[in-house]
């Protein structure tokens, strides 16, 4: 309890002397020093109380009494070292992980001083076992220098022991013992059987390679000592890669990272064509969208599920760790493969809680031309962020949405997820694979007019055909589309919002932005 009072007191002292330098410094130059800080804060509180006054503030509170062999007043100088061996040794066990062993002829002793801090807990908590056995030295710096304590309060007995934790931590210690030697084997086993698998992999290729000579010429050779089961690495996302898929120039990635790359392959041309103008569009939503009740859902047995329930009642259930799953739903062609790609984008982000989503209602024809499809993910990424309070703002919702789409067949493009935006004229730029957004200001009413041609579209179709012209035009057709795409639309985006923010009257408005279209057509 003396101690737990102490460790109390400390730990307020250590807070305070932070907060005073962290408003001296500021936080970014008071974070190096908080270690330090708390170092002598420490050192701080043990000089005042138990060496300069005889007793800490925790020996008062339990009315203890600290004395040396023979039941002496300890002098100074011995409570002095039992306190730098109390507060010396964990500064050595943080500088002692923090620093790996360094090559040449002191790494050999730098290991062996490493090995020997990871020791250091084993021992306090052994000796913390044999204080709660035998009742005398709390701590292993009161050992080393012979301080005892005896207690002066008025009822010095009590009724209770503390022998029953000594014998637990005892059987803890055991057992982490036991689990440490068991996972070790373990080890040891698994290096064997990689080892074995390697042997067994060469002498196959070396039997294929002896029936074959065009074997022989295509084989690879396998390095000794190789692990021939790992998954070659995503230079993408640098994670061992899933559907490896091979590009012309060799290179192993994830089918998904370099789908979604080639679907953003146009935006990014102009990071190797610099002549290539920036892009632009003026987007505005519709007055029709999706309606939706979202609630955090919590199960019992602490799955994270989002349940999503359509307008038709129809509906899904998604296990939000079964990434497998996930990506199962997300490549199918159903209407929910939206939702599992947009929960896929934000799962690598962000980890949520469960959510139920009920979309009550949905008037935006769906397969339209209308961003129906993007209108979904916006709904999934903007319910969970308002949800947990992620802190995103329109243009990561835009973001994540984006990404989240890419991971379904749909191919679409920054444009779609305008409808993030709602009814606001929004005035989008995308410099490269970067994407800012202005509002423009609108000043008179205006109504458009939406018509359903019954025609069709292939998404993936229309980006393959621009993809062909980009980064660098191939004839005059290119550079008359690369000229199109560039500065004349980038020319008449300004005219067109130009017109709609000085006009006040409806009717020329109207006129004016038509004119615009129809030139631009």
């Amino acid at each position: 309890r003396a101690f737990q009072k102490d460790e109390q007191c400390r730990g307020h002292l250590r807070k305070l002397l932070c907060e005073a330098l962290e408003e001296l410094l500021g936080h970014r130059r008071a974070a190096p020093l908080q270690a330090a800080a708390s170092f002598c804060s420490d050192g701080a509180y043990a000089l005042a109380t138990a060496v300069l006054s005889g007793r800490s503030l925790g020996e008062e509170y339990c009315e203890l009494l600290v004395v040396s062999p023979g039941l002496h007043r300890p002098s100074q100088r011995r409570r002095l070292v039992a306190a730098a061996l109390f507060l010396v040794p964990p500064l050595l066990i943080a500088r002692g992980q923090s620093e790996d062993a360094a090559p040449g002829r002191l790494g050999w002793l730098r290991s062996a001083w490493s090995a020997s801090l990871q020791a250091v807990p084993i021992v306090l908590r052994l000796h913390l076992a044999v204080f709660y056995l035998l009742g005398s030295f709390r701590h292993i710096s009161d050992r080393c220098a012979g301080l005892k304590v005896l207690s002066v309060s008025e009822r010095p007995y009590r009724s209770f022991s503390y022998r029953p934790l000594g014998v637990l931590l005892l059987a803890q210690m055991l057992g982490q013992a036991v689990a440490a030697m068991l996972e070790r084997r373990r080890s040891r086993l698994a290096v064997k059987e990689e080892a074995a698998a390697a042997s067994v992999a060469a002498a196959i290729v070396a039997m294929a390679s002896s029936d074959s000579d065009e074997t022989a010429n295509s084989a690879l050779p396998i390095s000794k000592g190789m692990d021939t089961t790992r998954q070659p690495l995503c230079h993408i996302c640098m994670c061992p890669a899933e559907c490896a898929t091979a590009t012309p120039c060799g290179h192993v990635f994830c089918w998904e990272c370099i789908a979604s790359w080639a679907a953003i392959k146009v935006a990014a041309a102009a990071r190797f064509n610099a002549e290539i103008a920036e892009g632009c569009a003026l987007v505005v939503g519709t007055d029709q969208g999706l309606y939706a009740r979202a609630r955090k859902l919590d199960t019992q047995d602490g799955l994270r599920l989002l349940r999503f329930k359509g307008p038709d009642g129809t509906g899904c259930e998604l296990d939000l760790d079964d990434v497998a799953n996930l990506r199962e739903v997300a490549k199918s062609s159903s209407y929910f493969a939206y939702i599992a790609g947009s929960l896929l984008e934000l799962g690598k982000h962000f980890r949520v809680g469960g959510a139920e989503i009920e979309n009550y209602l949905s008037d935006l024809p769906i397969r339209k031309g209308l961003s129906s499809s993007a209108s979904i993910c916006v709904l999934v990424v903007r319910a969970l962020n308002q949800l947990y309070d992620l802190k995103l703002t329109v243009h990561g919702e835009m973001d994540i949405a984006y990404r989240g789409e890419i991971n379904t067949p749909s191919r679409c493009g920054r444009l779609d997820q305008c409808v993030a935006f709602g009814q606001a004229v929004t005035k989008m730029i995308f410099d490269a694979d970067l994407l800012s957004t202005e509002p423009v200001r609108v000043g008179a009413p205006i109504y458009l007019v939406v018509v359903d041609l019954c025609a069709q579209k292939s998404t993936m179709e229309i980006l393959k055909g621009l993809q062909k012209a980009y980064p660098y035009p191939r004839d005059d057709v290119d550079k008359a589309l690369h000229s199109l795409l560039g500065e004349v639309n980038l020319k008449v985006c300004e005219e067109v919002a130009e017109v709609m923010s000085r006009e006040r009257d409806p009717i020329k408005a109207a006129e004016a932005l038509g004119a615009a279209m129809t030139k631009a057509q």
